[in-house]
């Protein structure tokens, strides 16, 4: 009996060790992932998920999914049959690391993703508020998105509907605008905290 017990001693300490050491190289590991993306400087905006052009950030470089080792996307990337890239990582502290991913559908979208040490999803938001469109001339749909280095983020979607006959370019003339506007903080320990949000509605004069 004294034998079974110090065996089951033993492999409690083992098991004990194992899970240190693979919560160690699971930190390694995605050490490893996210130090391969570049890191986006703030404050930065982003048009219909593009990335605006400014000294900060002029040499960008995105990764596509294919450039990453696949068994750190396996551990690591939130959308494992999706086929996007990576804008970056953005923000760091010891709490959290953020990174940017752009996600290819109808239109193009930056989402973010806050991660502890261990690579441990915190949390998300998808950058926009609206689409990128355009319906025979009437109508104009845009969004942005800046974060700036407070780690506040302003998703803003931009509608303009014109009037006027659209096989004829200049007989148009805008009608009305909404724009959408929702802002959002991330905290220190890496979660999305909704500040406000509101609908702007602007007549344009006859």
């Amino acid at each position: 009996m004294k034998h079974l017990y110090l065996i089951s001693i033993l492999l409690l300490f083992s098991c004990r060790g194992n899970n240190g050491n693979s919560d160690n190289n699971r930190k390694l590991d995605f050490r490893d992932y996210y130090s391969k993306l570049e890191e986006i400087k703030t404050p930065v905006k982003f048009t219909c998920g593009k990335i605006q052009s400014s000294y900060r950030n002029d040499s960008l470089f995105v990764y596509e999914r294919n450039q990453i080792d696949s068994n750190l996307l396996e551990m690591f990337y939130p959308y494992p049959t999706v086929c996007c890239g990576f804008y970056g990582r953005i923000f760091k502290n010891e709490k959290f690391i953020a990174i940017i991913y752009r996600v290819d559908a109808e239109n193009t979208f930056p989402y973010l993703f806050t991660y502890n040490e261990s690579g441990k999803i915190i949390d998300s938001l998808l950058l926009s508020n609206g689409n990128c469109n355009q319906d025979f001339w009437l109508l104009r749909e845009s969004y942005t998105t800046e974060i700036e280095s407070n780690m506040t983020i302003t998703l803003r979607d931009t509608i303009i509907n014109y009037k006027g006959n659209w096989e004829y370019a200049d007989s148009l003339k805008k009608d009305y605008m909404i724009v959408k506007t929702n802002k959002y903080l991330l905290s220190e320990k890496g979660e999305v905290r909704k500040e406000y949000e509101k609908l702007d509605s602007i007549k344009f004069d006859e």
